[in-house]
């Protein structure tokens, strides 16, 4: 019945679509330059004295769909070209191609010395006025910005077009009026948005923040304010090619105009033009080595000022990129009255290869438009604390309003992709793999105004438990964008004793997330898990609940928490807790209850604690989306995190055994270094200056697998090793193919050489030690003057997927009765990880 009903709506829509269009004109086809017979984007088609116009693509195709003909005649033009005008049969599908001849000038006599090109001359002097011409040179600016981005899917394989469930999708397409790319080939439109927004920029403080004023959002699983429409809008648009680095999608490429800039190019002085009223040397820019991270193409450099006038850049599938066949970057920039330069105009593409035969391509473009400029009016450091704000754009849904706000039209296969994508949904097969993806995604499983899971944690194995099963749920923003509810159950079959965990938080104020919750959880925790260094990683957390988990030190963990936290200002988060804990060992654990006097002090083989926890945390420009009732982080800041944590222990506070006080200091950054890749570094120091028993100390993470994990000593093993003083020092260096790049047989595979290094010191004070009486399992403690060390070295990238690192162990290499384990000074780990 429901497909009888769906095929009347898309009979109906065709019907629609022959009555209503038929007087429509439309006319495609190419704008090329005649001097090469390349495509030209962002040249304009349009009608004189009219609003229907259009802007060619990255290749130079254009789609103009009008009703009203208010003109006889197309006119195609460009910056630095001829224009070229045409004529049209009105009421007639027609394909008009235009060759636009450049707008010479004749270039002065050029000495050339050394056989060098005079290209070079021009970027040492654009390189040289790049603290002129650079935006961040002024102390503030803002504009209104549009922002257009459509994602497709593309390369359809035969494998993967001949699914039944395809077959589904290609049939809606087929009533509604199916989209082709340039080469005929099927596209399945998957999202498009429109955005209008105010963007604003301080230097000093370097602050940015976008007020979101309209949006217009369908996609296949996306709505307005989702965190995926968040993060495409927030995440693609601010590239400036006077930085070093220009990052797109988290990797960062070498500007043409670099300081390094001898390193990875070669240029060569093709032409010179006039674009507007600059005149501009064309220069041809070619990588030096096709794998290296660096653009090829054109570049427009400004007479006098020496400052990028226009781009037409691309990286070519050879770089050593995954799952990337190629990007292109167009922008056009325009001076300011003070002198530097901002965009006017930007498109990005982004083509998104294969995974396999069953597989389809993916392909993203985004165009960015920018007008209304005002310099060096800086904001209250204040009004930049949340970096994205997302206004009600429910009066921005209608066409009308789009029709007069947005910067250009939109061509007619875009507007046919609004419709495209709200049929594509009601599929009931992709409705379907949403679901999936959402559930693989986040772990849990939206059922309404609940989700169930984490998925991760529904079954585990150990020998503690037998069989355990978990059920769990949470609220979404669909019942309260204020409230979330959290609550799970367990049970273990050899155990026969039942788990549980609630949760409740309520965000009072939004603006600097401030909220407050309380937490209650009795479940089974390991002492060999508990570490000062929180490791978010579900799939590592979920494993530790399967195995052997009674060499790991288990116990019941009955905990309860009230909490409270708020940015202070943008990116200083803080955190106050008060927690109450109960520790009930499940295997032979005693302490002594009387440090002052060991010899006439009782045994205790449990203790209860009462703690208050003082967090706070700050991250120099982070970017924050918020997902209803949640916050996620996008991307990867440029700046250092610090997280500093101070936990007092009060004795005698409900029950509480213990007093302490708790020290803990880290500092994380990833960092690009230039021609050697990236270096991301974890610095972490712990003090604890009282005594209490070492599961309250700082147990060392180990990791006895088969598999890589950031946060553990890879080659130390569980609960080998206990401190209440350390610093630790994790290094890696990501080298991104520096030297396989340059190996003729080894380049093509796209390989990436990975270094680590990790170095512990600390020990265990004698009070700490002798606390555990002598006919009890106690720790080990490393000496002060001889730290932990293991380093590695390996190959990620493997299958664009696969990291192999070789390990050795450097230090304490007898074998350790504490952890159970003998020690091995070498071996060889495997991670996953889904890097470009």
């Amino acid at each position: 019945m429901k497909r009888v009903v769906l095929l009347v709506l898309f009979i109906g829509k065709i019907f629609y679509a022959s009555t209503s269009f038929a007087q429509q004109t439309t006319i495609k086809g190419k704008v090329t330059d005649g001097s090469n017979g390349e495509g030209i984007p962002l040249a304009n088609v349009y009608f004189k004295s009219s609003k229907a116009a259009v802007t060619t693509d990255f290749d130079g195709n254009y789609i103009l769909t009008t009703n009203t003909l208010p003109s006889d005649s197309l006119t195609a033009s460009y910056i630095g070209y001829k224009s070229t005008t045409k004529q049209i049969v009105p009421g007639q599908i027609q394909t008009l191609n235009f060759t636009l001849s450049p707008e010479s000038v004749e270039l002065a006599e050029v000495v050339i010395t050394n056989k060098e090109d005079p290209a070079y001359n021009i970027i040492r002097k654009a390189v040289a006025r790049k603290e002129f011409n650079d935006r961040r040179k002024l102390s503030a600016y803002q504009y209104e910005m549009y922002k257009k981005v459509e994602i497709d899917l593309e390369n359809i394989s035969d494998k993967l077009k001949n699914k039944w469930y395809m077959k589904q999708i290609t049939r809606v397409l087929d009533s509604v009026a199916r989209m082709n790319g340039e080469d005929g080939k099927l596209l399945i439109p998957m999202y498009i948005s429109e955005t209008i927004e105010d963007y604003f920029y301080r230097l000093d403080p370097k602050l940015s923040k976008e007020v979101v004023r309209a949006q217009k959002v369908t996609g296949v699983g996306v709505s307005d304010n989702s965190i995926i429409a968040q993060m495409i809008n927030a995440s693609f648009y601010d590239y400036n090619f006077y930085e070093n680095r220009v990052t797109i999608m988290n990797k960062d490429f070498v500007s043409p105009i670099a300081d390094g800039w001898a390193n990875y190019y070669k240029f060569y002085l093709e032409d010179s033009v006039y674009l507007g009223d600059n005149k501009c040397y064309k220069i041809d820019v070619t990588p030096k080595r096709k794998q290296d991270l660096a653009f090829e193409g054109k570049i427009w450099v400004a007479d006098s000022v020496w400052a990028l006038k226009q781009v037409s850049l691309k990286i070519g599938p050879e770089a050593n990129l995954n799952f990337i066949d190629g990007i292109k970057i167009q922008q056009e920039l325009m001076p300011t009255s003070n002198g530097p330069w901002l965009p006017s105009k930007s498109r990005l593409l982004i083509d998104v290869g294969q995974v396999g035969d069953s597989s389809a391509g993916m392909l993203l473009k985004f165009y960015i438009s920018n007008k209304n400029v005002i310099e060096n009016q800086a904001k209250p450091e204040s009004f930049y604390r949340e970096k994205l704000i997302i206004l009600d754009t429910s009066q921005s849904q209608t066409n009308d309003f789009w029709i007069q706000n947005r910067h250009d039209s939109l061509s007619a296969s875009e507007k046919h992709v609004f419709a495209m994508v709200d049929s594509i949904k009601r599929v009931p097969i992709v409705k379907t793999y949403i679901e999936i993806i959402d559930l693989a995604v986040n772990g849990y499983y939206d059922v309404g105004k609940v989700d169930i899971g984490p998925l991760l944690y529904t079954y585990a194995y150990n020998n503690i438990e037998d069989h355990r099963f978990q059920l769990g749920m949470r609220t979404n923003s669909k019942l309260n964008k204020n409230w979330l509810l959290v609550g799970r159950v367990a049970y273990g079959t050899k155990d026969e004793e039942w788990k549980y965990q609630g949760q409740a938080e309520h965000i009072f104020r939004r603006k600097s997330w401030s909220l407050a919750g309380i937490e209650h959880l009795h479940d089974i925790d390991q002492v060999a898990l508990k570490t000062d260094n929180k490791y978010e990683n579900n799939l590592f957390t979920a494993f530790t609940k399967w195995g052997n988990i009674a060499r790991r030190r288990p116990y019941m963990n009955t905990f309860t928490q009230l909490y409270i936290q708020s940015d202070l200002f943008k990116g200083f988060t803080q955190k106050v807790a008060f927690t109450h804990t109960t520790f009930e060992p499940l295997y032979d654990f005693a302490y002594y209850n009387n440090p002052s006097d060991i010899p006439g002090s009782g045994i205790s083989r449990r203790f209860e604690t009462s703690e208050i926890v003082f967090e706070s945390k700050y991250a120099k420009n982070i970017t924050l989306v918020k997902n209803g009732n949640h916050r996620n982080v996008v991307g990867s800041t440029r700046f250092p995190v610090f997280t500093f944590r101070y936990t007092l222990g009060i004795k005698d506070l409900l029950g509480s055994d213990l007093h302490f006080n708790k020290f803990y200091f880290n500092v994380s950054h990833l960092k690009n270094v230039g021609l050697l890749g990236k270096l991301k570094y974890a610095f972490s120091i712990g003090y604890t200056p009282d005594p209490v028993p070492y599961p309250l100390l700082e147990n060392h993470l180990g990791n006895q697998t088969y598999f890589l994990n950031y946060s553990s000593f890879n080659m130390m093993n569980f609960f080998e090793f206990t401190s209440d003083t350390y610093t630790s020092l994790h290094i890696e260096q990501h080298f991104e193919g520096l030297l396989f790049n340059r190996i003729p047989f080894l380049k093509k595979l796209k390989w990436r050489e990975v270094a680590a290094c990790q170095v512990l010191v600390g020990t265990v004070s004698d009070k700490n030690y002798d606390l555990i009486p002598d006919n009890y399992p106690k720790f080990s403690r490393l000496n002060l003057d001889e730290p932990y060390a293991e380093v590695s070295y390996g190959i990620e990238n493997i299958f664009k997927l696969v990291r192999i690192d070789f390990m050795h162990r450097l230090t304490y290499l007898n074998s350790n009765s504490i952890s159970g384990r003998i020690i091995q000074p070498f071996a060889v780990k495997i991670g996953l990880q889904f890097n470009l």
